[in-house]
């Protein structure tokens, strides 16, 4: 502890701490009212903070974006401020979301109780990032994590993480947010409508009813809390709405499909049988004992009747409590309450029975019987064996699983197909996917016996990469492959009561052993290899489509279109591409119809190889942003827009097809011969060869130039001059490339239509033409003049930096721009300090001098 401090000392800090109280808590208020919902109270700001915003700051995770910083600009740069020195995240990460879910960190927990909550808050069928903001984001609280929701909604980015939904409590039970949306009413009623039913703390339909499901409350009509079960979230105190939000409640209600109510509050079709706890009522009624139960916390009160004859009348009795069981015929029941009595108006039907083993298919049923009648031996000691194979052919890709026990007379065969797009396809990735097929029907199996409290199983595979990685506890990076495969092997096995074991089994033994040969672990290896092969072959014959993964903890689809990882590249894809070929169609760049006949590939190795001021260059110049005429003219550089060739007005698309006069070149720099060459073989049929590639050759040649020569000079190629250059390379003998042929092409074009460009920008701003060249004569005079001035008449900032011997080399080197603003500040110096000597000469020497002989 600190050492007190003197008194007035004291005084003083303490003194200085209970302003700083005061102000720090006045912000807050002021801050509170303009953060908060109008539906919720002042007081409960600061809980709602610790129970999601201020939750993240146990962990350097990203800190919550303030939804409106204008509203209170002091306390976002504050906050911003002293999160930035605590080495909090400010900026939301682009894969917290999948790292810290996957990998069930603490951030992840918390990420997944704020999800929870805004579900909750929502009351919708449907996790908070799956849901449309234009429908339901009036619905959310001003959080970062809306913000995020929106930002992804925005990029057309869908990430769904597998979250428990809200509760259903009957068989036929909607939520009542479902119900307002369907009946079409505007975004502000379904903002009133949502806060009456926070207000009332209920999500579905079944909690505004009484026990047998066939009518609603008075109590959830007018405005009160019903009694009649104990909900099981944390709702925050909401203020109770005015009397035209209940009316509005309770005309939707009226009027909503698909179960409107009567007048006596009956509704046109039963919700069904209860299909939830009994631990959730407050009031249980057994017929056959006549006791009326109630929950009071953790106790059950019981109620007796009046008399005999009344079994509907119970005395209120709170003294009499129940310390057994409950009996086996206790019903749900919707009690009114008077002041010594309870009557009994219905009670709830029983739940549903779970299905009979019977209805099982044949297979499942066989085994299911097989280790019930050895589980101990089968289950305790790991005589339960997965055995999975992948195959991969033509992009397609699938598993197959065999699920065994130790005597064998009975196996489950599974097939699957490997989900994801068809590029994401790969032989590594169809091996998780039968891995996950096995532990789920392991674990399904497991949870349907119910035998031992954590039995063995062993899983084996021929790919040990797979193995390794699905069993493997270290944590998972979203940007690595396959990374939804292996997060829901993770999390199957994590959630499992099941202790797994992993055997790696030699691949495609068949090829080099006979049958008697192998071991029994490669002879089921080789057998599930022919499975997936056949399904696999299978599916090519049907063209069937690639199937989606229902089970992934953590799904991110962009343009509905899954992503197998957060690999940056192909989500900028997904997300800038369709807006760039928008924006290229409109520039007449590209149109839309030759965007697929592009060696998109061949282009992206020429960019590679490209320095950054070059791939900058070629990204602004096909949409027109270069320094032609038209843009020195509005930025300013030039007074008029012309070419300087030809005199015409300039763009990006003038300089390829102008012609060549020899003669007239106004740069003293010669011209490329290639930029001689060039026009004349694009206006003449070259192409038409004969040989045996000049078919092939022509179909090139004329969907090149469909493209035009623009293209051309931009280094976008059609498919096929890389398949032709490689045949031509084979018939050759040559071992070269004909990828690596067409990139190093598609640069020499990028750099002949750079060099065409700088070819006309030259004459006007080239310091090699004549006329910029007589202006850098007389620059360099003045330079050296300068210099040979020295430093006397200089001051003293002016002094080291400019004037040195030493730099008059890297002076004569500059640009004519920076040469005229060099000499103009240096000579603007001088001026000043002859000016200012002047006067002092003034001051000094009153008589005037003499005047010059």
């Amino acid at each position: 502890m600190m050492a007190p401090l003197e008194t007035g000392t004291a005084q003083h800090f303490a003194l200085l701490a209970l302003l700083a109280l005061l102000a720090l808590r006045a912000k807050a208020k002021n801050c509170a009212a303009k953060f908060r919902p109008q539906h919720l109270l002042c007081y409960d700001v600061c809980t709602l903070l610790k129970a999601t915003a201020l939750k993240t700051l146990e962990y350097k995770c990203p800190f919550p974006h303030w939804a409106a910083p204008t509203e209170c600009p002091s306390c976002h740069q504050s906050f911003k401020r002293v999160c930035t020195k605590l080495g909090f995240a400010v900026p939301f990460p682009a894969s917290v979301l999948m790292r810290h879910s996957a990998n069930r960190t603490k951030t992840g927990q918390y990420l997944e109780a704020n999800l929870q909550s805004h579900q909750l808050e929502t009351g919708t069928s449907f996790p908070l990032l799956q849901q449309e903001p234009t429908n339901t984001g009036i619905l959310a609280s001003e959080t970062w994590l809306k913000q995020v929701w929106i930002e992804l909604d925005s990029l057309g980015i869908r990430v769904k993480i597998s979250s428990p939904p809200l509760s259903l409590h009957c068989a036929n039970d909607p939520l009542l947010m479902d119900i307002f949306i369907n009946a079409l009413v505007n975004q502000e009623d379904l903002l009133w409508l949502n806060w009456c039913r926070q207000y009332l703390q209920v999500t579905t339909l079944s909690e505004l009813t009484t026990a047998d499901g066939c009518s609603l409350t008075a109590a959830s009509l007018a405005d009160q809390h019903s009694g009649h079960f104990v909900t099981s979230y944390n709702w925050p105190r909401t203020r109770r709405p005015g009397p035209s939000h209940w009316d509005l409640w309770r005309r939707v209600l009226s009027q909503a499909d698909p179960r409107p109510y009567s007048r006596r509050r009956r509704l046109m079709q039963p919700l069904g049988p209860w299909s939830d706890s009994l631990d959730r009522w407050t009031w249980l009624l057994s017929c056959t004992s006549l006791i009326l139960f109630h929950r009071t916390g953790n106790n059950l009160a019981i109620n007796l009747p009046i008399n005999t004859r009344s079994h509907k009348t119970f005395r209120r009795d709170l003294h009499h409590t129940w310390t057994g069981t409950l009996p086996g015929d206790v019903q749900r029941a919707s009690v009114n309450l008077h002041p010594r009595t309870a009557y009994v108006t219905v009670t709830g039907t029983t739940p549903v029975d779970p299905p009979d083993q019977e209805s099982l298919p044949a297979s499942i049923l066989l085994i299911w019987r097989e280790l019930a009648a050895d589980m101990d031996d089968d289950w305790g000691w790991g005589k339960l064996w997965v055995i999975s194979n992948g195959s991969f052919k033509l992009q397609v890709g699938t598993a197959a699983v065999q699920l065994q026990t130790r005597r064998g007379g009975h196996v489950i065969w599974i097939k699957c197909r490997t989900p994801g797009k068809r590029e994401d396809q790969s032989a590594y990735r169809s091996e998780p996917i039968g891995l996950l097929a096995g532990t789920l029907v392991a674990s399904w199996l497991h949870l349907r016996l119910q035998s031992l409290a954590k039995p063995r199983v062993c899983v084996a595979c021929d790919g040990i990469a797979a193995l390794c990685q699905a069993f493997s506890t270290w944590p998972l990076s979203p940007t690595a492959p396959h990374f939804d495969l292996l997060s829901s092997i993770r999390e199957a096995l994590r959630v499992s009561n099941i202790s797994w074991a992993e055997q790696h089994v030699g691949g495609h033994a068949d090829r080099t052993k006979t049958w008697r040969q192998m071991s029994w672990w490669e002879r089921r290896n080789s057998k599930v290899d022919d499975i997936a092969q056949g399904y696999a072959d299978e599916l090519i014959a049907t063209d069937d489509t690639i199937a989606t993964n229902p089970q992934a903890l953590l799904r991110t689809l962009c343009n509905n279109e899954k992503v197998s990882c957060l690999a940056l590249e192909s989500v900028d894809e997904a997300v800038v591409l369709p807006e760039l070929m928008e924006y290229w169609a409109a520039k007449g760049r590209l149109a839309p119809k030759h965007f697929q006949s592009v060696d998109w590939p061949i282009m992206h190795r020429a960019m590679k190889s490209l320095k950054p001021p070059k791939q900058r260059f070629i990204t602004k110049h096909p949409v027109g942003m270069c320094g032609v005429s038209k843009f020195h003219k509005r930025w300013g550089l030039d007074s008029e827009n012309r070419c300087p060739l030809c005199g015409l007005e300039e763009d990006h698309l003038h300089a390829p097809p102008l012609p060549f006069r020899p003669g007239q070149d106004p740069v003293a720099a010669p011209t490329p011969r290639t930029l001689r060459m060039l026009p004349p073989q694009t206006e003449t049929p070259w192409y038409r060869l004969h040989g045996i590639y000049s078919s092939a050759l022509t179909q090139v040649c004329e969907a090149q130039l469909r493209l035009g020569p623009q293209c051309l000079l931009e280094g976008l190629l059609v498919h096929g001059w890389a398949d032709l250059q490689q045949q031509f390379y084979r018939f050759r003998g040559s071992r070269r490339s004909g990828n690596r042929w067409a990139a190093n092409l598609s640069r020499q074009l990028i750099l002949i239509g750079k060099g065409m460009w700088k070819h006309c920008n030259d004459v006007f701003h080239s310091d090699n033409n004549i006329v910029n060249q007589q202006r850098a004569t007389a620059l360099n005079r003045r330079i050296h003049e300068e210099f040979d001035m020295g430093l006397c008449d200089l001051p003293r900032k002016h002094r080291r930096p400019a004037i040195r011997r030493s730099r008059l080399v890297e002076f004569l080197r500059l640009h004519l721009a920076d040469k005229e603003e060099w000499v103009l500040v240096i000579s603007e110096a001088r001026r000043k300090i002859r000016r200012s000597l002047a006067l002092m000469w003034e001051l000094t020497h009153p008589t005037p001098r003499p005047a010059a002989p």
